[in-house]
């Protein structure tokens, strides 16, 4: 009985403990139920707060407009570019969007801040300008656009007529060509070519040349209103130089020491029986102290020094610098007309070709120039004026009349017409007019001598002595006039590549070579003066400016050498 009750005891506690344990298990639920409607209580002003914060980010919205300013009213030609211009326009916050629209035949739609465009039809065209912000905010302004008709012909610039050798490719530069709207559309060169009939488009084409001969170039140029005008250029063809075309000079002077020294030879054979006697000797010892003498005088002088070295460098240029130049004198190496740089220092010339390049080889012909026109001159003044003032008389009044004329006429009208006369351009040509044009005053300076000379006891003597007329005009005068003679040679070579560089600029200068003067001409042609190109222009002028005054230095200290009144004490 006792363990019967003590089971049924055990079993009413469990129960009574178990219930605590229920009630607590629920209160803890309860707890988290409450934690989690009060989590999501708390949570949901949060879940709401990214709407309300752009809800006030809208509400901060620019709601000022942006301010169009298409620009003010202007005129254009057709044909022309028209630029509408919208850089005035102004926002706070910024302009994202630049729209222009109006009518030209059909609606047009632009877009852009600069715009460029080309009315063909003349009329008042009203141009809308539309701008919109960053949000979306816009604005309108109109401008008037008057286009009118262009009634000028563009002008066409095919450069310079030229000289080229066969089978040479040559280039045609056409784009200095100019017009009022500032627009070419259409270049076309046009020329006959072995019978047919050849056409070329483009500002700037090539063709090489199989047949020589004269060929008339012709351009055309078209403008956007269908305005043309056409101008032509004359290409010389020729074939390719012989050796003795090019060595035709130094094959003269040669032959004409190799006989003068042949003549002399057979002469002081046949007189002496000997070459050189001892009375030869003794002469020469006296003219080397002679010339020693002048020389020590001649140096002394600063403007001989600097006129040596000046020639010297320029000798030096046409023997040697050309070899080391990096282009060839006719290869185009670089764009029409480029400012100086490290490739080109001197800058290109219409054609692309290197300024320096062409400078270097035009130094030769220049220089050739000026020594066969001064002996040309130096020759005809030098015989005209000794047998003016050895005769005297009728003779000296005839002559000297004629010297007159040639000395009241302006040299470069005297130039210009007898370069007409001789209807040449080419080296030889250019030589004689300024050789034939020039000796009028060397004769009047030999004349004043020879008038001093002529009247000295040595003269008389030897007229008395039975002499001839020339034997004493080659054995007394001549030595006498020699000196100023040579004096005024040196001015005369100055005066003689100036006067080629003078005939090239106009136009009548030789076309077979390159020269200083030909480059300075078609610089001006090109317009790069205009242009800005002054380097294509100072190249081939420092080099005439320092070659004259070269020998213009060697001229005068060789003046004040030979006249002692002149020389400093």
């Amino acid at each position: 009985m006792e363990t019967t009750v003590t089971s049924g005891n055990t079993r009413d506690d469990a129960a009574s403990e178990g219930t605590p344990r229920v009630r607590g298990l629920m209160a803890l639920l309860a707890v988290l139920i409450t934690s989690l409607l009060l989590a999501a209580a708390v949570a949901a002003p949060l879940m709401g707060a990214p709407a309300k914060a752009q809800a006030s980010v809208l509400s901060l919205q620019d709601s000022t407009h942006p301010v169009a300013d298409a620009g003010p009213d202007f005129s254009v030609l057709a044909g022309a570019y028209a630029m509408l211009n919208a850089s005035a326009s102004t926002d706070d916050v910024g302009i994202v969007s630049y729209v222009w629209t109006f009518f030209d035949v059909e609606p047009v739609t632009l877009e852009g801040k600069f715009v460029n465009y080309s009315f063909l039809t003349p009329g008042v065209y009203f141009v809308t300008l539309n701008v919109t912000d960053m949000d979306g905010n816009w604005d309108t302004d109109e401008v008037y656009v008057t286009v009118n008709r262009d009634w000028r012909e563009p002008v066409p610039i095919p450069g310079a007529n030229r000289i080229v050798y066969l089978k040479h490719e040559v280039v045609f530069n056409g784009s200095r060509s100019t017009d009022n709207t500032g627009r070419i559309v259409n270049y076309t060169w046009n020329f006959t070519h072995e019978g047919h009939m050849v056409y070329l488009y483009g500002p700037v084409v090539s063709y090489t040349f199989n047949k020589t001969g004269v060929y008339i170039i012709t351009l055309n140029v078209t403008d956007p209103n269908g305005l043309s005008a056409n101008a032509t250029i004359a290409i010389t063809v020729k074939r390719d130089p012989t050796w003795f075309d090019e060595h035709w000079l130094g094959l003269i002077v040669w032959g004409t020491i190799i006989g003068l020294s042949s003549w002399y030879v057979y002469r002081k054979w046949t007189r002496d029986h000997a070459l050189v006697t001892k009375t030869d000797i003794d002469k020469m010892r006296l003219e080397y102290i002679k010339m020693r003498k002048t020389w020590n005088l001649f140096w002394k002088t600063w403007m001989g020094k600097a006129g040596v070295f000046i020639i010297l460098f320029f000798l030096f240029v046409v023997a040697y610098a050309t070899l080391f130049m990096p282009y060839d004198r006719s290869a185009v190496g670089g764009a029409p007309l480029s400012d100086p740089s490290w490739e080109h220092p001197f800058g290109t010339d219409g054609l692309g070709r290197d300024v320096l390049t062409r400078t270097a080889h035009a130094t030769k012909a220049s220089l050739i120039v000026g020594f066969v026109a001064m002996a040309i001159s130096m020759g005809i003044g030098t015989s005209v004026g000794l047998a003016s003032g050895y005769w005297g008389g009728w003779r000296d009044e005839v002559i000297m009349r004629v010297n007159d004329v040639f000395l009241s006429i302006p040299w470069l009208v005297l130039m210009i017409v007898i370069a007409a006369i001789f209807h040449s351009q080419n080296l030889t040509s250019v030589i004689l007019v300024i050789g034939l044009t020039g000796w009028s005053m060397t004769a009047r300076i030999v004349r004043s001598q020879v008038l001093t000379v002529k009247t000295r006891m040595f003269v008389e003597r030897a007229r008395a002595l039975g002499a001839r007329d020339a034997h004493i005009l080659r054995r007394h005068i001549l030595p006498n006039v020699v000196p100023l003679v040579f004096a005024n040679a040196i001015l005369t070579i100055a005066l003689s590549i100036f006067s080629e560089c003078t005939l090239s600029f106009l136009g009548l200068g030789p076309q077979d070579v390159e020269t200083w003067g030909r480059i300075l001409e078609e610089a001006y042609k090109a317009g790069a003066i205009l242009g800005g190109q002054y380097a294509f222009i100072i190249m081939p002028g420092l080099c005439i400016v320092f070659v004259v005054l070269g020998f213009a230095f060697v001229g005068y200290a060789m003046d004040e050498v030979l006249n002692p009144k002149l020389r400093s004490r």
